[in-house]
């Protein structure tokens, strides 16, 4: 568990953390707060500069410089959500490798996390299967 221990330990990693990708319980958990607002506020405190907070089926978020950004889930037919926050992460990353806006980092990784878990093989999608996705879903979601 999240003891104060093992917090304690975890500062000095967390002062020097460009990107934390976190579920709300383990940004409660690893800030030590009993409230999601306040644990990524701790979080950023501490010195992370990015926080990343997949909320499930309210989507995701992340906290950097005096933002807070939210964008909501796809919806999809769920098969199966092992791996969800595995899914987001990669299509986060990505976006920002190619050189996306955070808004569009949010965005790609939901739509890599939906279209994983409606997926009846459990695959991560391709950029094409990506866009048409997002082009066919929900085009008023992607910036211009």
């Amino acid at each position: 568990g999240w003891t104060e221990e093992v917090r304690n330990e975890l500062q000095p990693v967390l002062q020097v953390t460009d990107c934390l990708f976190a579920n709300r319980d383990e940004v409660m958990g690893i800030s030590g707060s009993t409230d999601f607002v306040d644990g990524v506020q701790t979080l950023r405190e501490i010195g992370v500069t990015q926080v990343i907070a997949k909320m499930g089926a309210m989507g995701s978020g992340i906290s950097y410089g005096t933002n807070w950004i939210q964008r909501p889930a796809y919806d999809v037919n769920v098969r199966d959500t092992v791996g969800a926050g595995d899914a987001f992460n990669a299509g986060f990353i990505g976006a920002w490798i190619d050189g996306f806006s955070v808004v569009e980092r949010l965005e790609m990784g939901l739509a890599t996390s939906a279209l994983f878990i409606s997926s009846p093989t459990h695959h991560l999608p391709t950029k094409d299967e990506l866009e048409d996705f997002m082009r066919k879903q929900a085009p008023w979601r992607r910036p211009v």
